[in-house]
């Protein structure tokens, strides 16, 4: 059995993980310029969908995210009928998307809607006084592929924070609003607060912003930052998909999170991947601090898997795939010994409280003993509540009387005329409060 993209069940097909030969690509290629449907381009080459839309990327190589499989078909459907489209004269080598930053940049827009975010800049900026900078090409690009309504309120947040409309910052605003105004600093992520929390919480999804929606919104509840489900059986309900194929996703957009410092335009995922490296790696090193990951994680996903929540964190952070899982391994030790410390510490403070109460019960034991005890009459019972000794510390108890007690807290033997006065003795001896 296997589980297509689109979450079925069926029989796996006959060709499924097979070698690709050159004469099955050029098919595919041809079949493209059709208008066969995905299902059927599948079954004729006996494999499954997510095999046919795995070697279209790698045949043609997109420069930019599709939201769906149907997507994808259609652009490379485009391409292929495009009568400057050349077969490439060998496979480009196999890509990984281990260690590989998905491609940021936004298809090139057209010019009317180029001239239209430059009409919404200058109604935002009318009135204010402040000199506008010539415009980039990239950023017209990436602030076309917004909406009008986003736009404008994107710009009145960077004009009302700042004054001037640059394009870097109206960017940052439309990736993730708010995310140049986070201060988050090691010293606060101890402190625990609501506030500390909202801010990682929203650098962890502006770092997660450029995934693919639906496999964005499975990583962020297995991390609870979306309400809802959690667990890999619940997101599978609400999704309508198999167990094992969220757990697919997920560890797939794990590899995928690594965010690189990036050329080009700069997005909300590297202001992201910024402050999180000044965040958790101390200054002069170059890996994360285990510690400071540890808080950050128990801060921000508190319901998370540990491992999941650390790689995430440490891939959004720029760590390749061994870093993370060095980092992983790291974080577990330092889990492992704080809670070592705190089991120490709960049964030395169990330990104390036992003494003390213990100590409690004798001292109140001989309290009560003194007044109920019944005396000889040479005993006397001074003011105090002790009771003295008959004979002198270095005399020798007489033969007929052998009874004494060695008092440790006194460093002697003490002589005693009864058993009532040898049993408060002792337990004067044993308790903590001599009056």
């Amino acid at each position: 059995m296997i589980v297509e993209r689109g979450g079925q069940c069926g029989v796996q097909p006959a060709r499924q993980g097979k070698k690709w030969l050159r004469a099955e690509e050029d098919q595919l290629l041809e079949e493209l310029r059709g208008e066969d449907r995905l299902g059927d381009i599948a079954a004729r080459h006996q494999r499954s969908v997510g095999a046919i839309c795995a070697r279209i990327e790698h045949l043609l190589v997109p420069d930019r995210v599709f939201d769906s499989d149907a997507a994808l078909i259609d652009w490379a459907k485009s391409v292929a009928r495009s009568p400057q489209f050349v077969r490439p004269v060998s496979s480009p080598p196999v890509r990984t998307v281990v260690d590989v930053e998905r491609p940021s940049r936004a298809p090139e827009a057209d010019p009317a809607r180029r001239e239209a975010v430059l009409a919404i800049r200058t109604a935002l900026t009318a009135g204010t006084g402040r000199e506008v900078a010539a415009p980039d090409v990239g950023e017209l690009d990436v602030l076309a592929s917004f909406d009008d309504g986003r736009l404008e309120e994107a710009g009145r947040a960077v004009v009302k924070r700042r004054g001037p409309l640059g394009l870097a910052d109206w960017v940052l605003e439309c990736d993730s609003p708010g995310i140049a105004d986070i201060r988050l600093t090691a010293d606060q992520l101890g402190t625990g607060g609501e506030a500390e929390k909202s801010a990682g919480a929203q650098l962890v999804r502006a770092g997660l912003a450029r995934l693919w929606q639906r496999n964005r919104e499975i990583l962020l509840m297995r991390l609870g930052l979306l309400t809802g489900a959690t667990t890999m059986a619940e997101i599978a309900q609400q999704f309508g998909l198999t167990r094992e194929r969220i757990r697919q996703i997920q560890n797939r957009e794990l590899d995928r999170a690594l965010v690189t410092a990036g050329s080009g335009v700069r997005r909300g995922w590297h202001e992201a991947r910024d402050r999180l490296r000044r965040l958790l790696i101390p200054d002069g090193q170059s890996a994360c601090d285990p510690e400071l990951v540890l808080i950050f994680v128990e801060l921000v996903m508190p319901h998370a898997p540990r491992e999941v929540a650390v790689t995430v964190v440490g891939r959004l952070s720029g760590g390749k795939a061994a870093t993370c899982r060095e980092l992983v391994t790291a974080v577990e030790t330092c889990h492992h010994e704080r809670e070592q410390r705190n089991r120490l510490a709960a049964e030395e403070e169990r330990q104390r409280i036992r003494a003390s109460e213990q100590r409690s019960r004798r001292t109140a034991k001989v309290l009560r003993l003194i007044d109920e005890a019944e005396w000889p009459p040479t005993t006397s019972i001074p003011a105090g509540g002790a009771p003295t000794p008959v004979r002198s510390p270095g005399q020798r108890p007489h033969w007929s009387n052998p009874r004494r007690w060695w008092a440790p807290r006194l460093g002697r033997e003490v002589g005693c005329e009864s058993e009532a006065e040898l049993h408060v003795v002792q337990l004067l001896d044993a308790a903590d409060d001599w009056s």
